[in-house]
Order: C-alpha cells, then structure tokens, then sequence
C-alpha cells in the first residue's frame, strides 16, 4: 500500500499541472497567416510539445511583436517551461512577463505559478505567502487561479504533516462552485489525506468522488485504483475487488494494471479465497507487464495451494516460480517457500536439502532458512542439529522476526529433552527481550517450573515475582501466584507464603484452588507454631464436610489442638473425622492415642469405636498387644468380662 499511494502523488502533481495548462483564451479575427502561425504553436502547446512550442512561440513573438496574440503568445511561453519542469526559466519567463505587461489579465495566473514552483521546489514559507497574496488579492475575473492557490496551500500542510489542517481545508474549496476540472485532484489528495488518518472508507469515498467528475480517463482511473486500495486498508475486501476488477478492465496502464491485478488477489486472499486466487492468477497471468509483478502474481497463486493445505501443489508452483523469476524478490521468496511447502508436506529430507542449497547461494532472507531448517531437523528428530540451526539464528540475526520464534523454540526444546538449564536459559532470554509477546508471561511460568523442577526455588521465586511485575493482569497469574506461594512455603518462607496466599484468596476467589491455597496457608501458620491462627484458617474448610480438604484440613486441626494441649478438643476432633469421613485414614499412631486418651477420660464407647475402626484401617496392628490391651481395659470398664478375658 506504502507503494500504491506514492505512486497516486506522483500521478496526481502531473495531471494536476497538465491540465492547469489549458487555459482558456479567444482568437479575434487577424491576418490569417498571423492567425495560423499562432495556431500551429498552440497545436504543439496543447500535444504536450514543450520545446517546439517555445520557439514557435518566440518566434510568433519576434515576427509579430503588435499582435493581438503576443501577450498570450509570451505568457504560453513562461508556460511551456513550466509544464516541462524547467522551473529557472519558468521563473524569469514569468516575470519577464509580469514586467512587459503589467496591466494583463494573466498576472494573476503568473502569480499563481510563482507560488507553485517554490511549492514544487519545497521552498513553503515564499510558497505560502506567494498562494495567500493570489488568495487574498484583486484578482478580476480570474475565479479559477485562487481556488488553485488554495489548493496547493492544503497541499503544503498536507507536506507539513497538518493532516487535521489540510483536510479542512480541502473540504471547505470543495463545497465552494469555483474548481472545475480541477476538483477531481482535490478530491484524489482528500483521499489521500483520510488514508493518513486512517478513515479508509471516507478515503475511499473521496476516491470515488474524483473518479466520478474527472473527464480525463486517466485520472478517472487513478480514482478508481485508488479507492480500491483504500476499500482493502478499510476491511472492505469485496468493495475493493469490485474497483480494482474496473481498472483491470478498462485500463491501457501496464504499471496501474500490474498494481490492480495484484490488489485484486490480495483482497482475495484476506477474504480467505484462495481457491479462486488460483483460478483468477492463471487467467489474469497473461495481462501483467513486469517480471517483478509477474512473479508476485505465480507466488500468490503459489500460496493460494499452500493456504489450501495443497502443499505439494505448492512445492511446484513456488519452485516453477523461482526457476522462471530467479532475480525478482518474489521469485527469491518462492524458493524459499518452495522449502516450507516441501515442510509442511513431510518431505523433510528434500527440504533440508533445498535449504541447504539456499543457504549456499542466497544473500537475503537466510534467518528464515536458518529457521526452515531448524523446524525441518526437529521433525527428522534431529535434536542436536535443530538447537544448532537455532543457535545460529539466535545468535547471527538479533533484529530477525525468527530471532524471537527461535528463542522460543529452542526453549521448549531444551524442556522437552530434559535439560531445564538450558531451558530456563533461553525462556528468561525471550522474557526479557520481548516482553510485549503475548507468549511472555507464558515462558517466565515455563521458565518458574523448570526451576522447581531442577530444585532451584530461589531461581522459581525469582521467575515468579519478575511474571507477576510484569504481568499481574494476565490470566495465567491466578497460576503464578498460587505457585509461588507454595515455593514460599518449601523454602520455608512461612509468612511470604501467608501473605502470598490471602493475596491468591483477594483476587482470585472463586478459583478452583481456593481450598488448596487456604489449607497451605494453614499449613505455613502451623510450621510458624502459630496454632490458634492455623485453626482459624483451616476452620474454612472443617466446617464443610464435603470439600476435598475436609479431612486434611480436620486432621491439622486437631494436631494444632494437641500441640495447645486442647486434647479433649484434638481427641473430639479425630473422632469426628473418622465417623464423618469412613474413607479417610490417620497415622496408626492417632487411632492409637486417641483410644487412649478416651480410656483415661472414661469414654470408653469412643475408645472402643477409634480401636474398631484401627482394627480395620491396620488389620495386622489389631491383636497386637498394645491395641489387645486396651480393647480388653475397654471392656472390662463397661462390665463386659468375657470380652475382656
């Protein structure tokens, strides 16, 4: 697009000036042989024969200085020079003019053209001053010289880059009657300007416009080209097919109709056609001009098999492409997207082959042979070459949009192979270089669980803090925190951990984890000894007998409870766990004390029930003589002698 609109500006000043140089003037009746010479000079003016015309119109001048016809015949002059670019001769031409006839009514149109050759030449303030003077002076009947005045002073902020300026300002000469045939190229550099502020469709409406009014076929076309482009920058990519197919049909342009072949196809493939990029590239082929574009269209057509997961296809058509274009860009392209299609197709050993032709001959492109070839010796389970090829990219193309998959890569590599080091080495080398990609926070978490893996908390803790710094809003934190808080609970961290967890439970607290992180953040109350504290957390998850943390949760409460010495409240606590929770089991030793413990306080049917249940929890332990012992003092309290004996 970048090319198109500079393209549209080159057009748009020549058009512009050619037909500024129609200017309108009446032949009164003169001796015919006057008459004809005159004629014959305006006939080259008008076929764009500058240098004939300039001496045909001296000459007119020298033989017939009293002419009727001479005061025009010497401003054509000036503007033959003008038109033809010759701005140093244009200049004195015009004044000369200016000083011979300083009454005529073509000094407004001198002046004009004084400002326009400081505009051309990129001198805006004398530009600009010039312009407002033929704006803002007696300008008689000329209407035409100061609507062009104004238009070229919004050319000059549009130069500036006063996009906001410039648009008002051709908005309010376009809403005026004066322009003519010159109010297409307002609208043309309207649109140009909506394309800097990015409204596209209003851009291409203003397109449209020009193309509308102008009676010149050329720039009629240019409008339509335009809008078509505008049409594809807006999302539009039906509209614009529908203006670039109007340019293919009617232009004689070999470059315009290059560029709308090319437009057309491209708005096919953002509209996911690639079927019909293949069919129309195979019947437009014939109509395009240049080898460059030519080999743009047989690579599109080339993509469009690869976008069908046609990659065999496309192997050929890219590798025809760069056999027949092997100088152009897209044909350098093609080879190389011959290998990709060569990839994607299993073709692995061919592929690496190619790329290592490539390699051997190109000067451009070669991080994404690098980075073909990396990928193809991972699916030929060449590990040790992949990370290689990756390497060298990492390592020779720094700026390289590759430099960051292949960071990426090589990281999940390492991983996968079991080398965390190296792992953890390259996810941190990714964090830290890109840290606006999206896969970021995703590779500190990568990098955290490697860390934990290889038993380097300090290094996970690190990972984790640095994610959550840099990426507390993303979705993965709910993961990161939750993490970090059990590191700081294995480190021995006890109250980060704590302070870690009632920031998981604030923020997150309807996360799937939330029993976990509380339990845990019991846990590190406990390993502090804080035991009332601990009970108090944990009291969230006793007092609902279905959560999964029920029994843990329980179990820690009721140690936390001995620990107080509280033992009727841990001894209660164990027995409630055992009757509620059937399925749960405690160390032997809990079944053991608190039968125990009910034996000492009379509560001989609990202790009973706690040895029933140990009995079947521990079935070798149950005619042990300790556990025999006690059933048997169990029984002899409650008058059950035969039991007992």
């Amino acid at each position: 697009m970048k090319i198109k609109n500079a393209l549209i500006s080159c057009v748009l000043v020549t058009a512009f000036i050619a037909i500024e140089g129609s200017f309108s003037y009446s032949i009164e009746e003169n001796n015919t042989r006057e008459t004809e010479e005159f004629d014959f000079a305006n006939g080259l003016f008008s076929r764009g024969m500058y240098d004939m015309a300039i001496g045909a119109y001296e000459d007119f001048a020298k033989k017939y200085p009293e002419s009727s016809f001479s005061e025009l015949a010497n401003y054509q002059r000036a503007e033959c020079y003008f038109l033809s670019a010759d701005y140093i001769k244009a200049r004195e031409s015009f004044a000369a003019f200016s000083s011979k006839y300083p009454a005529s009514k073509y000094l407004v149109r001198t002046r004009l053209r004084e400002g326009q050759i400081y505009y051309l030449k990129g001198e805006y303030a004398p530009a600009q001053k010039i312009l407002a003077d033929v704006v803002q002076g007696d300008n008689g009947e000329d209407k035409e010289s100061p609507w062009i005045a104004k238009y070229y002073l919004a050319n000059i902020r549009f130069s500036q880059g006063d996009y906001d300026a410039a648009k008002n300002m051709l908005e309010g000469l376009l809403s005026e009657d004066a322009g003519g045939e010159h109010k297409p190229f307002a609208y043309m550099n309207l649109g140009d300007i909506y394309t800097k502020l990015e409204k596209y469709t209003e851009a291409a409406g203003a397109y449209e416009k020009a193309a509308s009014l102008s009676k010149n076929k050329k720039t009629s076309l240019q409008g339509t080209f335009s809008a078509g482009g505008a049409y594809y920058l807006a999302g539009d990519h039906l509209k614009a097919q529908e203006f670039y197919r109007k340019v293919i049909v009617a232009s004689e342009d070999p470059k315009m109709l290059d560029n709308s072949i090319i437009g057309l196809l491209s708005a096919l493939r953002e509209s996911g056609k690639n079927k019909q990029i293949i069919e129309e590239s195979k019947k437009l082929l014939t109509l395009v001009d240049s080898n460059e574009a030519r080999s743009q269209v047989l690579f599109m057509m080339a993509s469009g098999y690869f976008n069908e997961n046609q990659f065999r296809e496309a192997a050929k058509a890219y590798a025809e492409t760069a056999k027949m274009y092997p100088k152009t860009k897209f044909g350098l392209k093609s080879k190389l997207n011959e290998c990709w299609a060569l990839y994607r197709s299993g073709q692995i050993e061919k592929c690496l082959s190619n790329i290592d032709v490539y390699v051997s001959r190109a000067i451009e492109l070669l991080d994404e042979a690098l980075y073909i070839r990396a990928k193809a010796f991972v699916a030929a389970g060449k590990v040790a070459n992949a990370t290689q090829a990756y390497k060298d990219l990492i390592n020779n193309f720094k700026r390289s949009d590759f430099h960051r998959e292949a960071l990426y890569e090589i990281g999940w590599l390492y991983s996968q192979e079991g080398d965390p080091v190296s792992a953890i080495s390259y996810f941190e080398m990714f964090a830290k270089k890109y840290p606006e990609d999206e896969r970021s926070p995703e590779v500190l978490l990568k990098a955290a669980q490697e860390n934990v893996k290889r038993g380097s908390l300090e290094g996970a803790e690190d990972n984790f803090n640095s994610f959550l710094i840099k990426h507390g809003s993303d979705p993965l934190a709910e993961n990161v925190l939750y993490q970090l808080g059990g590191v700081y609970l294995e480190r021995g961290s006890f109250g980060k951990a704590v302070e870690t967890y009632e920031k998981f439970l604030k923020k997150f607290p309807t996360s799937k984890a939330v029993d976990s992180a509380v339990f845990n953040m019991g846990q590190a109350y406990q390993k502090q000894e804080k035991w009332s504290r601990a009970v108090e957390v944990y009291s969230a998850l006793t007092q609902a007998s279905e959560s999964a943390f029920y029994g843990t949760a329980m179990e820690a409460s009721a140690y936390c409870k001995f620990q107080q010495e509280d033992y009727d409240a841990a001894s209660n606590m164990y027995f409630d766990l055992v009757i509620k929770k059937t399925g749960f089991t405690l160390p032997e030793g809990v079944y053991k004390w608190t039968a125990a413990y009910y034996i000492e306080k009379g509560e001989n049917n609990r202790s009973l029930k706690m040895l029933e249940i140990l009995s079947v929890k521990y079935p070798e332990n149950s005619l042990a003589g300790e556990v025999s012992f006690m059933f048997a003092e169990n029984y002899a309290a409650i008058d059950n002698e035969s039991k007992a004996i």
